[in-house]
């Protein structure tokens, strides 16, 4: 059943870039960031190959991914951020199943929100399932606006261009980058991770040097 709808979906989605060209492509991703079942690994690959026929230009097309990508996470951030996260798993729990977000998406979301902080935000716009609801957790701690506009923004924009130039080099195997996602989640939440970590390494780091150096010119 959950299979011929997404096939459904999918079809549909198709029918819409194909007609709509890069509004298409923007209204599908914003609606893939809020509505789980609408596949990213499917609207921007083939965005890619459709560049690799000469029907889109790549630039434009991961701009509209992109953008249409941080659009759609905007409901679920002002639904976090005017709410609390008790209102937030009550919602989840009674109409979860229809927006196809299980509760262990939201909590997975907001371990890692609360581990990583703000930069997995931008991170988190590459893993599958979580990038949907970790605009929850975000909003749940007040995360400033423009800040979390730009990590989503960026993170939308890199995931929207890694799927579609995959899609340009596979050329008519576009539809195979879902089943490779699926199967290399583990990796690359692991590099995602390592990289996050890395990250808040180098900022700690940088501080501390910054301090260090601020205390020798006081002392100087």
């Amino acid at each position: 059943m959950l299979d011929s709808v997404i096939n459904s979906l999918t079809e549909w989605v198709l029918n819409i870039i194909d007609s709509a060209g890069y509004l298409g492509i923007a209204v599908s991703m914003a609606i893939e960031s809020f509505f789980v079942p609408f596949p990213s690994e499917v609207i921007m690959p083939f965005a890619g190959y459709l560049v690799s026929q000469g029907d889109f230009s790549l630039i434009w097309v991961v701009v509209a991914g992109g953008i249409g990508s941080y659009l759609g996470t905007l409901p679920f951030y002002y639904f976090g951020y005017f709410s609390s996260e008790s209102i937030v798993r009550k919602f989840i729990r009674k109409w979860g199943k229809w927006i196809f977000v299980p509760e262990d998406d939201l909590d997975k979301s907001i371990e890692m929100f609360e581990q990583k902080g703000n930069i997995i935000v931008f991170f988190g716009r590459m893993i599958p399932g979580i990038r949907s609801v970790l605009s929850i957790p975000a909003g749940i701690s007040k995360m400033k606006f423009i800040p979390y506009s730009i990590y989503t923004l960026l993170g939308s924009l890199s995931w929207s261009f890694i799927l579609a130039i995959v899609g340009y080099f596979l050329g008519e195997n576009w539809n195979l980058v879902g089943g490779y996602i699926d199967k290399s989640k583990p990796v690359i939440i692991f590099l995602l991770v390592v990289i996050g970590i890395y990250y808040v390494y180098t900022k700690l780091k940088n501080g501390k040097e910054k301090v260090s150096s601020n205390k020798f010119e006081e002392i100087s």
